[in-house]
């Protein structure tokens, strides 16, 4: 901190950083936490339906919902990018302090 070389996330990037940390953590990844994060990566071996791609959004909503109390979520949008094998995420929040409209997108490809 004494050399400026550490700066730390405030506001909407701190929001945006914590909604993709609980969907990229796995159940049971976080030490003492075990309720902790989505389940958002197994879908990715799933075949891909419109089942499936519901299923994942509730889950984001959710995760969302029990992990992030400063946000509000308003749209969660799944698309399967099977050329590719990954999941294109894009998640629409309202941040409840400020009232502001924030994008959130993460892309998940499957590795093996």
């Amino acid at each position: 901190p004494g050399y400026g070389d550490i700066v730390p996330v405030k506001d909407i990037t701190a929001i945006k950083n914590s909604v993709r940390t609980i969907l990229l953590t796995s159940y049971g990844e976080k030490p003492f936490q075990p309720d902790f994060g989505s389940n958002i990566t197994q879908f990715l071996f799933e075949p891909s339906n419109p089942i499936t791609i519901s299923l994942m959004r509730e889950e984001i909503k959710r995760s969302i919902k029990d992990h992030e109390p400063r946000v509000v979520v308003r749209n969660v949008s799944v698309t399967d990018e099977s050329d590719s094998n990954a999941i294109s995420i894009s998640v629409t929040v309202l941040v409840i302090n400020s009232q502001q409209i924030v994008d959130i997108s993460l892309y998940l490809e499957r590795t093996r």
